[in-house]
Formats: C-alpha cells, sequence, structure tokens
C-alpha cells in the first residue's frame, strides 16, 4: 500500500508542476552531452547546466540520469486525478534534470508556466498541500507524517514538504521531499524521494549547494 502511495505522489508531483526531449543518458563525470538542442541546457563535466535559470547541479557519482519519458507516462497517468483537485495546478510540465541511485532513490527537477491567474507562493503552497492531503486520506492501512518550512536558496523564496510514510508495523518505508518556488512567471519544482536516510540526504545536501 505504501509503494502505491508513493506511486500515486509521483504521479500528482510530476502532473502538478509535460513534454521533454531527453533520452536515458548516464554520466562518470567526464562526458559532454547536449540534454536539449532547443534549450540552454546541458551536461558537462558532471554538471547539469539550465541556461534559462543560470542554475548549476552536479550529477552525484553512483546515479543514472533518468528517461524523461518515464516522467512523462506518470504525468498522462495522473491528469483525471488532478481534474478533481485544484484548477490552480499546471497540468503542462517541462522536465528539466532527474538522476537516481535506484527507483527507491531519486531526484528531479521541472519548471513550468504558471497559470494564467496568478498565484502567490503561498497560495500555491496551500493548493499543492490540499492535493497531497486528499491524497494521503486515500490510503488505507499507513501512517504519514508531514513537515513544512519555508526558506531561501540564492536568491529565490521556496516552501519545503517533507512527508515521510509508515506501513501498518510502524517502520519507515519511503520518503520525500518537495521543494517549489516561482521564479518569474515559471514554477521551479524538485522533488526528492528515498528509502535510504545517507541516499536521501546526499540529494537534499546536493540540491541546496546547487543554489550557493
Amino acid at each position: 500500500m505504501i509503494k502505491y502511495y508513493f506511486t500515486f505522489i509521483v504521479i500528482l508531483q510530476v502532473t502538478l508542476t509535460a513534454n521533454g526531449q531527453e533520452k536515458i543518458l548516464s554520466t562518470k563525470g567526464n562526458e559532454k552531452l547536449t540534454i536539449r538542442a532547443n534549450k540552454p541546457d546541458k551536461i558537462e563535466n558532471g554538471y547539469y547546466t539550465n541556461g534559462e535559470l543560470n542554475w548549476r547541479i552536479k550529477i552525484l557519482e553512483g546515479t543514472t540520469i533518468d528517461d524523461a519519458d518515464y516522467w512523462n507516462n506518470l504525468s498522462d497517468k495522473g491528469y483525471k486525478e488532478i481534474k478533481k483537485t485544484s484548477p490552480l495546478i499546471n497540468t503542462n510540465r517541462s522536465h528539466l534534470i532527474g538522476f537516481k541511485f535506484n527507483n527507491q532513490n531519486s531526484f528531479t527537477v521541472s519548471f513550468n508556466p504558471m497559470p494564467e491567474n496568478k498565484i502567490t507562493l503561498k497560495e500555491h503552497e496551500r493548493s499543492f498541500l490540499d492535493v497531497l492531503n486528499k491524497s494521503l486520506s486515500q490510503i488505507k492501512g499507513a501512517r504519514f507524517e508531514q513537515s513544512q518550512s519555508n526558506l531561501k536558496l540564492g536568491n529565490f523564496n521556496f516552501y519545503r514538504i517533507k512527508i515521510e510514510g509508515y506501513n501498518a508495523q510502524n517502520q519507515l518505508v519511503l520518503s520525500q521531499i518537495y521543494y517549489n518556488s516561482i521564479i518569474g512567471d515559471k514554477l521551479f519544482s524538485s522533488l526528492i524521494t528515498y528509502n535510504e536516510s545517507e541516499k536521501g540526504k546526499s540529494m537534499e545536501d546536493n540540491f541546496i549547494s546547487s543554489w550557493n
């Protein structure tokens, strides 16, 4: 049931925030690869760089760069669910980068146009939490703990949401951390999923340091 929950939440996450053109890639830290010809994005010397954001993040050693089709397929599956929730959520997801140690320990980022009706980061946070809480309420035989905080990374304000999922035996099964920010007229959204705390910490520390 927990696995179903996290699959469902990932579907909602990629739908919340749809089309990418990246291919499956792996890195040893020394390749030079262009992942989208029509965008100022590149992977070089073990780093992903987005020219539009002037943002760079390290591709962690031991990870594989995700196939964007994986996230797009989840997005397609999530459209029906998202229509049941808030109209403030954008269903046009533009995948930037994703990499993973394995399917249970992964990191992904998207950068998407906001709805025409302008909303604040706080309004988006409320809407996002509404989607998550409605999703949580559908899962039986599991317990979830949630924490929220606000912080500034680089020049941008983010809200952070952490969810921990426990099974019927009260064992922590999986955790997810969301970082969302409105940058210009777009939503920057990242998702860290993990069931190994060291890998989760390394992915979150790597994300935070990318804004320094």
